[in-house]
């Protein structure tokens, strides 16, 4: 697990740690970041598309609402940041 942390927050926690340990440490850094207004839960990308003329990835998502709807909206974003997971967390 030492390789899952940040460099600007080096995981501290056991080499294998639980879900539970790793969620906490994930909430830590949203919260001394101010990253939450940045995250989009309950979103799932459909497509995503890199526009060379607008230099900009194109991306196609639905957006689940709290009460089962969903919608498809898109953005653009300079950058895309892939991520898979080991684990399945809920909020």
């Amino acid at each position: 697990m030492f390789t899952f942390g940040y460099g600007f927050k080096p995981w501290m926690g056991p080499p294998i740690a639980t879900g539970a340990e790793i969620l906490r440490y994930v909430d830590a850094v949203i919260v001394e970041n101010a990253l939450a207004s940045h995250i989009r839960y309950r979103h799932s990308i459909q497509s995503a598309a890199w526009s060379i003329d607008a230099r900009r990835w194109q991306l196609e998502v639905i957006r689940l609402s709290s009460d089962g709807q969903s919608e498809l909206v898109q953005f653009t974003a300079s950058f895309l940041w892939m991520c898979q997971g080991l684990g399945q967390f809920s909020r």
